[in-house]
């Protein structure tokens, strides 16, 4: 029996990226565990990532209560390790880590049509971007 390969990498929300007097909600910095260096966030850049929520309501033909909200990593950040990224709508700061609703978040590389998504994840995969 082959050896399941694994497809995902763990990851948190820590913020937008700020200066002193603004905070720019259109950029996320994801933190994703194992990675502590530029050089290592370097490897991320390109991938896709989402953020995979359950919704209050059901809207849609399939009726899901499940919501994705797509991104991209553009690039790193700093030197530790942490990277940008642009989503299609901006992350609500319920996501972030140390808020009350906060729940883990995983990466993963799956589609996304796949079961495999939990409640509130984080996708990060080479496969492009589902339409709509």
């Amino acid at each position: 029996m082959p050896v399941p390969t694994r497809l995902f990498v763990e990851g948190r929300f820590i913020g937008y990226k700020r200066s002193k007097v603004k905070q720019r909600t259109q950029w996320a910095l994801l933190n994703i565990d194992g990675v502590a260096s530029k050089e290592e966030a370097v490897w991320y850049q390109g991938k896709y990532a989402a953020y995979v929520y359950k919704a209050l309501t059901k809207k849609g033909k399939e009726k899901m209560t499940k919501r994705v909200i797509w991104g991209k990593v553009c690039r790193p950040h700093g030197n530790k390790g942490v990277v940008r990224a642009r989503f299609k709508r901006n992350l609500p700061s319920q996501a972030m880590v140390g808020t009350p609703l906060h729940k883990s978040i995983s990466c993963l590389g799956v589609p996304s049509s796949s079961p495999l998504l939990s409640a509130e994840s984080w996708v990060l995969s080479g496969w492009d971007l589902p339409n709509g």
